[in-house]
């Protein structure tokens, strides 16, 4: 009786030669995107691209409410994110990526000018705050280099 019982859990072990495709293979688990990503705005592209791909509206209707749980959104919100994804204003990565990336917007002058402040500040013992540090500068460029600013312009 032992053996009989062995060669049964044997044969269930296994692997059958032939694979049967059917709906149940190619059913994705939310889970498995969130496993894949984690930036939250590659996230919400991956399960949009995923909600999108529906083969009917019954697992589409379920999609929407497996992402709507996942990002914590309602199903309304999930199907603005839809229309945005169909109408490819939704970008997989975080909005449009700036020119100067990476780059200082302030010009080398500025920075010497500003560690120069500060440096002094902490050789009279009263170091300046950082409040101080830009009314400084904004004295500096319209007192000793006659600069106007306007909204953020420099003007003459």
């Amino acid at each position: 009786m032992a053996d009989k019982q062995f060669e049964s859990t044997e044969e269930l072990t296994q692997a059958p030669d032939a694979i049967f495709l059917d709906k149940s293979n190619f059913v994705v688990d939310p889970s498995q995107i969130i496993l894949e990503t984690s930036d939250r705005h590659k996230l919400t592209f991956n399960l949009l691209q995923w909600l999108a791909e529906s083969p009917n509206r019954t697992i589409k209707s379920q999609r929407k409410q497996a992402v709507a749980n996942t990002l914590g959104v309602s199903t309304r919100q999930v199907e603005r994110l839809l229309k945005q994804y169909h109408d490819d204003k939704l970008s997989e990565s975080a909005g449009v990526q700036r020119s100067d990336k990476g780059k200082h917007r302030v010009s080398e002058d500025w920075q010497e000018f500003i560690k120069t402040i500060y440096e002094e500040s902490i050789k009279n013992k009263h170091p300046i705050s950082p409040a101080s540090i830009v009314r400084e500068v904004k004295r500096h460029a319209l007192v000793d280099l006659k600069l106007v600013y306007r909204n953020g312009k420099k003007t003459t």
